[in-house]
């Protein structure tokens, strides 16, 4: 988990190993009250980002000569 300190609403750590990207999430209950909710988006926010990686890496591979 990430630092905790005064004044700080929402903590989100990211930490990536091997295969795995975990996250982690801090918040103060009076400034998020719907941490659950926000925790619940990332793996469709996850497969979102692969979507438009995967398209992009598509893209590049169309544009490289044969033989490459």
């Amino acid at each position: 988990m990430g630092p905790i300190f005064d004044g700080a609403g929402l903590n989100v750590t990211v930490m990536s190993y091997l295969d795995n990207v975990d996250f982690g999430f801090l918040a103060c209950g009076e400034l998020v009250p719907d941490l659950d909710d926000l925790a619940a988006c990332v793996p469709d926010a996850l497969a979102e980002l692969r979507k438009a990686a995967d398209h992009l890496d598509d893209r590049a591979q169309q544009r490289l000569p044969d033989g490459a």
